[in-house]
């Protein structure tokens, strides 16, 4: 397990090395994670593009807040939102997404009606904007803290958001593309 400023953060080391890069090239104005967990992965998010000199809004919507680290909650870099992703125009109503300066990040972690939320975003975003799908990989661990060895219960991710998202980007064709670059960044 990884950590930012002792607040643990969902990511390996390579992500963070990817995602880093891409938020220096991007310069996002807008940030918006979708599963908070800890909050460590907003926090550190929110730490770099202060770092590079952005002005950036940084959001975090998740269903549960309660497991938020203090250090992160404490963060004026950061806007937690408690919510339900099954009611993101509840959330995330247009007028408010159109008053957000772009361009924007868009990281999915939740692993909830991701469809249903890419579809309602995909309304408000732009050229330039990027989405950041994670666990698409079929073959990580389904549960964090699996490990890989397979012998003690190891357990596939499986394909299914993979699926998901390769169904959402197909009927898109014409607005959005899989940048290469970092998805095979380390191979």
């Amino acid at each position: 397990m990884t950590f930012w400023r002792g607040v643990s953060i969902m990511k390996d080391p390579l992500d963070l090395t990817i995602i880093q890069q891409l938020l220096w090239e991007l310069k996002p104005r807008t940030v918006i994670e979708f599963g908070a967990y800890k909050g460590g992965s907003a926090l550190w998010t929110a730490d770099m593009l202060k770092m590079f000199g952005c002005k950036s809004r940084v959001i975090s919507i998740d269903i549960d807040l309660s497991m938020l680290d203090a250090v992160a909650r404490e963060s004026p870099d950061v806007e937690f939102m408690e919510g339900d992703l099954f009611h993101v125009e509840k959330y995330f109503p247009g007028d408010f997404l159109k008053n957000l300066p772009h361009p924007w990040y868009l990281s999915e972690d939740s692993h909830v009606n991701m469809t249903r939320v890419l579809e309602y975003f995909d309304t408000f975003t732009e050229p330039g904007d990027y989405l950041c799908i994670e666990d698409t990989n079929p073959f990580s661990p389904a549960l964090s803290g699996q490990g890989l060895i397979k012998e003690i219960g190891y357990t596939e991710f499986g394909p299914a958001k993979l699926n998901e998202l390769k169904t959402f980007v197909m009927g898109r064709s014409d607005r959005y593309q899989v940048d290469q670059r970092y998805t095979d960044f380390f191979g």
